[in-house]
């Protein structure tokens, strides 16, 4: 390991605490949302008032003219492995801007910032659309970056 890069990486437990949680969270996604809707339907998760919900959504396309055509049912998948990979690379973005002496304080912070500002987006989006999963998940995300931001050089 090059001493040059690591020596004075200031450590911020809450700022790895975040960016881990960051990558954590698209698992919790996939299964809960992908997988156990997929292929636990019944088991895990039912649909109400109308289990027929997934076969209408894979026979409803929705046309946008000339910049394309898809079902609703892929729609939303592909919107769901997208928000899957999105918090992965930001989680590991994160991960690397804070091992790395030579981005110094002023970018870290940036990338901190950043991440506090999509957490606060994400927690408040899942409070009026989603689980509590997300919504703790989230919560979790801000009081991390929160914390963190206190923690680094001005």
């Amino acid at each position: 390991m090059d001493e040059s890069t690591t020596a004075a990486v200031p450590t911020n437990p809450w700022a790895y605490a975040g960016a881990i949680l960051l990558m954590v969270i698209p698992f919790g996604h996939l299964f809960i949302v992908d997988i156990s809707i997929n292929f636990l339907l019944g088991t895990m998760v039912t649909l109400s008032p109308d289990a027929a919900a997934l076969d209408a959504m894979r026979a409803t396309t929705a046309d946008w003219g000339w910049v394309g055509r898809t079902t609703l049912y892929r729609g939303f998948s592909g919107f769901s492995l997208w928000l899957v990979f999105s918090f992965l690379f930001l989680g590991g973005y994160t991960l690397l801007v804070l091992r790395h002496t030579q981005v110094g304080d002023l970018l870290r912070r940036r990338a901190l910032q950043l991440c506090l500002v999509l957490c606060v987006v994400f927690t408040n989006l899942a409070v009026a659309c989603f689980i509590l999963a997300p919504v703790f998940a989230g919560s979790l995300g801000v009081v991390f970056f929160a914390l963190a931001l206190r923690r680094e050089p001005r």
